[in-house]
C-alpha cells in the first residue's frame, strides 16, 4: 500500500434526514390580537401547514434502516410550571413543527389537530388577555391624573369656603365638609398617684404598680438604696408607658426608696411622687 495513500471512507447505512430545528428560544412571534385573526381560523391555519409540510426531523441518533429502535432509560423533563405563558408558547410550537411528518410518532395522542387547536385557543386568549393588560395601565395612569386634577380642585373649594365662612362652623357643615379637631394644648401634668411597692414570691424583687394620668407619654422611674445619714442616690430604674415595673436584683433586707413622674406635657416632666419606701424580702 502506498504510505502516502489515505483509506477509503467507510460507507456507513445511516438513513439521512432532512433537519428542521424548533424555533430558538428568544425568537418567539410577537402575539396577535384575537381580532386580527379568529381563534379557530389559527387552528385551521397550522393544521393546514402541519399536513401538506414536507418536511423531516433531524433526530438525535442516526437510526440504522434495518433495525428497530433500541428502549432506553431516558425520561422526559417538560418543566412547564415554571415557564412563562409566551415561553410555553414557544415550547408548544416548535414541539408541534418536530413531530410534522416524524416517522417514529406517525400517530400522536392527543391527535395533531387537538393538540394544534388548543394551542391556537391559548395563544388567542392571552394575546387577549396582554391587550385588556395595556388597556388598564393606561385607564389606571388616566384615572390617578383625573384624581390628582380633583384633588387640586377640591383644595381651592376648600379654600373659597374656609374664606367665605370666617371659619364658622355651620357655615363650613352646611357646605357639606367637616372641621378638624382644635388642638389641646396639654399643660402641667400631675405625677402619677398610688405608686405602691408589693414584695412577691422571689426574695430580691418588688413589684411597683401606680395609676395612669391623662396626657401621658411615659413614666420615668427612680429609686435609692436607703443608708442611715447618707442622702438616697437616686438611680433611673425604668422608662416606659406601663402601669406597673418588676424590680429585681435586690439585696435581700434593705430598704429601697421609689419615686415616679409623668413624662410630657409643657414642661416635660412632671414633678416627683411621694417617695415609697420598702425593704426587701
Amino acid at each position: 500500500m502506498n504510505p502516502t495513500s489515505h483509506p477509503a471512507p467507510v460507507q456507513a447505512r445511516i438513513h439521512s434526514v432532512e433537519p428542521r430545528f424548533p424555533q430558538p428560544k428568544g425568537t418567539a412571534r410577537q402575539l396577535v390580537a384575537p381580532g386580527d385573526q379568529p381563534r379557530e381560523a389559527r387552528a385551521t391555519q397550522r393544521i393546514a401547514t402541519r399536513s401538506t409540510a414536507s418536511v423531516r426531523v433531524a433526530l438525535p441518533l442516526a437510526i440504522s434502516d434495518d433495525r428497530a429502535l433500541l428502549p432506553g432509560t431516558a425520561q422526559i423533563k417538560l418543566e412547564l410550571q415554571p415557564r412563562t405563558d409566551a415561553e410555553l408558547i414557544t415550547f408548544a410550537e416548535g414541539h408541534a413543527a418536530a413531530l410534522v411528518d416524524n416517522p417514529l410518532f406517525p400517530q400522536p395522542v392527543p391527535s395533531a389537530n387537538d393538540f394544534d387547536t388548543r394551542l391556537a385557543a391559548f395563544e388567542a386568549t392571552l394575546a387577549e388577555v396582554e391587550n385588556l393588560r395595556v388597556q388598564l395601565l393606561n385607564l389606571t395612569q388616566q384615572k390617578d391624573q383625573l384624581r390628582r386634577e380633583l384633588e387640586a380642585t377640591f383644595n381651592q373649594r376648600a379654600a373659597y369656603i374656609q374664606l367665605v365662612s370666617q371659619g364658622n362652623p355651620d357655615a363650613i357643615a352646611s357646605a357639606g365638609l367637616s372641621t378638624r379637631r382644635p388642638r389641646i394644648r396639654t399643660g402641667t401634668l400631675p405625677p402619677p398617684e398610688n405608686l405602691i411597692a408589693s414584695v412577691t414570691q422571689i426574695p430580691g424583687q418588688l413589684l411597683l404598680t401606680w395609676d395612669t394620668v391623662r396626657g401621658v407619654r411615659s413614666f420615668q422611674l427612680e429609686f435609692a438604696l436607703l443608708t442611715d445619714g447618707e442622702p438616697p442616690q437616686w438611680t433611673t430604674l425604668y422608662i416606659g408607658g406601663q402601669l406597673r415595673h418588676l424590680a429585681t436584683d435586690l439585696t435581700p433586707g434593705q430598704r429601697y426608696a421609689f419615686r415616679l413622674a409623668t413624662i410630657g406635657g409643657k414642661d416635660g416632666r412632671s414633678a416627683w411622687s411621694p417617695v415609697v419606701e420598702r425593704m426587701v424580702a
